[in-house]
Order: C-alpha cells, then sequence, then structure tokens
C-alpha cells in the first residue's frame, strides 16, 4: 500500500473522488497537484482548500503554506500517481482483464473488438480510447486516446463496480512517455504495428519506439501479444520478454491465412497452439486481418475456447470511423457510390485504408483528405504522394488545422505531388464543400474514402472545437443526391 494512502485512510478519507482540476474539486476529494508542462498545479492548492478539499497531495516544493494539516508533501509526485490511484481505489485492475493496445495503427479497432467479443460472449467489458470510455453503448467524449492516471483507475473503478470483468484500453506512445496508465496490471499488452507518427513530440522514430516497448518491459502483463511480421514487433520479440504471444499472416503463434474476400467482410482461417478457427468477419482490408488476429491471440491466450473465439469474431461491427460505410437514410432505388469515412492520419493508415476501398469498388476510388495543423509535418508530403499514386481522384482538404494556415497544411501535402500526379488533385479548403463535391461528382460504382478524422464530432479551428462529422455531412450529401436522382427519374417517366 502506497504511503500517501496509508495517511489517507489513517485521516479518515475513505471513497474520495482524487482530482487534478482544482475547477473540478467538491467538498470532501483529494486535490493532487505537481508541476505540469504548461502550469503548476500547486498555484491552486487555495482554490482546492477553498471548495473544501479534505486533503491536498502536492510535489514538496509549494509556495503554499504546507504547513496546513490537509497538506501531504510527496517527491515526484506525478510519477506515482498510478500506483497511489490504483491502491486507494481497492487495485481495480487486478479484478479484471484488462487488455492494453499499443501501435501506430490499429488501436481503436482492436480495443473496440475486444470489448465487443466480450459483450458476444455474454461478458460485460469496459472500453477507453479515442472515441470515448466507458460502455460501447454509452461512451463519454474523451479528452485524450488515453487519460490521466486518475482519471484511468476511477474509471476501471467505475466499470468494475458496473459488473464489467474486462476493460479494453487504448495505449497512446504519450501516454507511455508520461505514466499515465502506471499501476495498471494486464492480462495482456498488445502491439499492432509502428509507423511514422507523433514526431513532433518524440523527435525521432527511435524515441517514439522506446515509448511503445514501455507497455512491454516496465508494465505487468500476464501475455505479451506482439505482431511478428511488423519490423519493430519483431524486434520486441528478439528482447526475450516472457509470456509472448506473436501473431501475424507470415509467421506468428498465432497464424491467419485471409481464404477469401468480398466487398464487406474478410473469410479467415486462423491456427493457434489452442486449435483453428474459421470464420468471417465484416470487414475489409488486409491490415484487419492482422486487427482479427490480434483479437484471437488475446482472447485465446485469456483462456477463451476456439470456438468461442470464432464465434465472437463473428460478429464484430467495425468500429466508429474506421472504414465505416456511410448510407443515406433511404437508398432504395436508387444507385449511389460508396462512402467510406476512416481515421487514418498517418501515411501508413492512408495508404492501407485507400487500398481496402479501392477492394470494394469496380469503379474509381476518390479521396478527400486532409493533414491536421501543429501536427508532424514531415508525414504531409509523403501522404500527398500515397494519395496521387493510389487514389484516382485526389480532394485536398482541411482536417484540424488547429493554429496553422489551412493553405500551408495543403501545400505541406502536395509538395509531395509530382507534376504528372497533380492532374488528378483538387484543393478545396472547405472541408464541407469538398465532401459534397465528391458525393456529387463519383459515379454509382465509385468508392469515396473520407479519411483523417474518422469518427470526431468536431473540426478545431484557431483553438476552438466547431460542430463537424464527415459521416454526417456525407450522409447529407448522399441524401440529397438520392433526392434529386429520384426526382429525375420520376420526371423521366
Amino acid at each position: 500500500m502506497h504511503p500517501v494512502v496509508l495517511t489517507l485512510h489513517e485521516r479518515g478519507i475513505h471513497g474520495a473522488v482524487l482530482q487534478l482540476d482544482s475547477r473540478e474539486v467538491k467538498a470532501g476529494d483529494v486535490f493532487f497537484a505537481f508541476p505540469g508542462r504548461s502550469r503548476d498545479g500547486r498555484d491552486f492548492i487555495g482554490a482546492a482548500i477553498a471548495e473544501g478539499a479534505a486533503a491536498i497531495v502536492c510535489e514538496r516544493g509549494s509556495k503554499f503554506d504546507t504547513s496546513d494539516p490537509r497538506v501531504i508533501e510527496v517527491d515526484q509526485l506525478e510519477i506515482q500517481l498510478g500506483k497511489i490511484a490504483n491502491d486507494y481505489l481497492g487495485a481495480p485492475s487486478e479484478h479484471m482483464a484488462v487488455y492494453g493496445v499499443t501501435g501506430t495503427n490499429g488501436k481503436t479497432t482492436v480495443a473496440t473488438w475486444i470489448a465487443q467479443a466480450h459483450e458476444a460472449l455474454g461478458e460485460r467489458c469496459g472500453f477507453v480510447g479515442t472515441v470515448g470510455s466507458g460502455f460501447l453503448q454509452q461512451l463519454d467524449a474523451a479528452k485524450n486516446t488515453t487519460p490521466d492516471a486518475i482519471t484511468l483507475h476511477h474509471t476501471l473503478s467505475r466499470m468494475r463496480q458496473a459488473g464489467a470483468g474486462a476493460a479494453a484500453i487504448e495505449v497512446s506512445s504519450h501516454a507511455l512517455d508520461q505514466g499515465r496508465v502506471a499501476g495498471v496490471r494486464f492480462e495482456s499488452a498488445i502491439f499492432t504495428n509502428l509507423t511514422q507518427d507523433h514526431l513532433d513530440y518524440h523527435g525521432s522514430m527511435d524515441a517514439y519506439g522506446a515509448a511503445k516497448a514501455k507497455l512491454f518491459t516496465d508494465y505487468v502483463a500476464r501475455h505479451r501479444i506482439i505482431n511478428a511480421d511488423d519490423a519493430f514487433g519483431a524486434s520486441l520479440i528478439a528482447r526475450k520478454l516472457t509470456s509472448v504471444v506473436s501473431y501475424g499472416m507470415v509467421k506468428g503463434d498465432v497464424l491467419t491465412s485471409l481464404r477469401a474476400r468480398s466487398g464487406a467482410t474478410l473469410d479467415l482461417e486462423i491456427n493457434s497452439p489452442w486449435g483453428k478457427i474459421e470464420c468471417e468477419v465484416l470487414t475489409v482490408g488486409k491490415f484487419n486481418a492482422y486487427n482479427a488476429t490480434a483479437v484471437a491471440a488475446a482472447l485465446l491466450s485469456a483462456g477463451k475456447s476456439p470456438a468461442d473465439v470464432a464465434r465472437a469474431l463473428s460478429a464484430l461491427t467495425p468500429a466508429a470511423g474506421r472504414l465505416e460505410r456511410v448510407v443515406p437514410n433511404d437508398g432504395a432505388g436508387v444507385k449511389l457510390p460508396m462512402v467510406l469515412v476512416d481515421y487514418a492520419h498517418t501515411p501508413d493508415a492512408l495508404e492501407k485504408a485507400i487500398i481496402a476501398a479501392r477492394e470494394s469498388t469496380s469503379g474509381k476510388l476518390w479521396l478527400v483528405f486532409g493533414c491536421g495543423g501543429n501536427r508532424d509535418r514531415s508525414k504531409r508530403p509523403i501522404m500527398g504522394e500515397i494519395a496521387s499514386r493510389l487514389a484516382d481522384v485526389t480532394i485536398v482538404t482541411s482536417d484540424n488545422p488547429r493554429d496553422e494556415r489551412p493553405e500551408a497544411i495543403a501545400d505541406d501535402i502536395v509538395q509531395g505531388i509530382d507534376t504528372l500526379g497533380r492532374a488528378n488533385i483538387e484543393i478545396e479548403l472547405d472541408r464541407k464543400r469538398a465532401i459534397e463535391s465528391a458525393v456529387v461528382g463519383a459515379k454509382s460504382g465509385d468508392c469515396i474514402l473520407i479519411a483523417g478524422k474518422g469518427h470526431e464530432s468536431y473540426q478545431e479551428i484557431s483553438g476552438h472545437r466547431y460542430p463537424f462529422s464527415d459521416t454526417e455531412l456525407a450522409r447529407s450529401a448522399l441524401n440529397a443526391r438520392h433526392a434529386m436522382s429520384a426526382k429525375a427519374s420520376h420526371a423521366a417517366f
């Protein structure tokens, strides 16, 4: 038991809410204060006490009068938050099967599918990730892919109290670098892949990879599920870590063959030390065969039977904003282009999403995408080159420009496209108009991939988040085209 927790108990402080934000403090709460990246939480100790905080746990060295009996001073508080929260809240992760998923791409899909799989087998499973936290049927909005350590342990505790026997967590490289999953005991730590992203934060691919590796080297996990076909995954396996279960389509303990694929499903055969699985998964794209295999490996290593895993995989549906098919409210009687919305915002993810979308159509592949502002600029021309090489028609638009000029971001993207490739490139910085233009211009046999924002319900511009949904805008455009086509067809008669 952490000494801070023992002190709180000695003072009769049981069942309190742990807080990092002084604005959220209510009477009886415990406020944690330490220097942050932009502000020093210790500057708000007075405000927390004024709101009735039962105790203040702060980094030693505060300018506040620490003789106040409610103040508990701690050295290196930030790195101890997870352990303190875990111990105070009754170690919720020790009473649940917690799956931690990390990797550049696939985290949301794998974590969502693990939660769906447990639900399909009649077991309640929580979810924490990019699209929200809670239970899949009702997710609360997320500020970060992985929340701070205190919020995470509170979330796991509430899930356990609500009857969850498992939880699937997306674990970002930022979270691993900042210790946000400290104190969590994992049933499985799962690695999907490593490709370029977040170099604005980590500075180099080596530092980025080192952050990802922490989930497998620095945390307690009963199993380490690692993609053996990924170069970085292979390097993790070569470290001779304990309890490794490798997976892949070329090599691995859990090995998948893609027997067939249609426009909507993947027919998989998965061979493993636990037995063979044959199933159809409602998804497209070879990369999703890898995601399904990661889920199978995690479930099998957790003790699920091959028959149960096959049943669970067959019940999976695409995660929100991950190659999500958008259909009009009434599509009867009118042929329309296929529209897919995907979160792909890295070079590797964009390439894989385009290839998967291409497999879903016999016509042209239209791509609508941009790049986020205040993020890794070096990937923009790479994504431009991928778009010009793989899509038939590309509309470069605005993503979340944040504090950058959309025109400058678009210029960076176009820098990766040679003169010949620019013939099929259009720039429309109004994302709404870009989506509408694609829906109007595409033919009925074509496929439109709208990439970059996926599930997001906002567009971030100059510090403000404005309501914006690729899915809803695409549906509205499809509805309008359907209405016009139906009217024209009716007039012809």
